[in-house]
């Protein structure tokens, strides 16, 4: 895997932030258009599907945070990372 540069981090890290921003502000959108009315299955299909979306995009924020997190870590650092793990309860 290559090594990740900051110039690449930082900018997935501000296109991950614009794309929450602007999958919350279409939920957001969505809740006001339709506060108390009956919703067709296709728009809560659309509304889960923008949720599920939040998700994948909070989750590959965390990733690449471990990613930046433990770029310079060697063979040790990952010994003691397991050997934490295992101890664990």
């Amino acid at each position: 895997m290559p090594r990740l540069r900051k110039t690449a981090y930082l900018t997935s890290q501000a296109r991950l932030a614009n794309e929450l921003a602007a999958t919350q502000s279409a939920l957001a959108t969505m809740a006001r258009l339709y506060a108390g009315k009956p919703i067709a299955p296709e728009v809560s299909d659309a509304w889960n599907a923008l949720h599920d979306y939040v998700w994948d995009i909070e989750r590959a924020q965390r990733d690449l945070e471990h990613t930046w997190e433990t770029r310079d870590w060697g063979h040790a650092d990952w010994t003691a990372h397991q050997l934490i793990l295992m101890n664990i309860d």
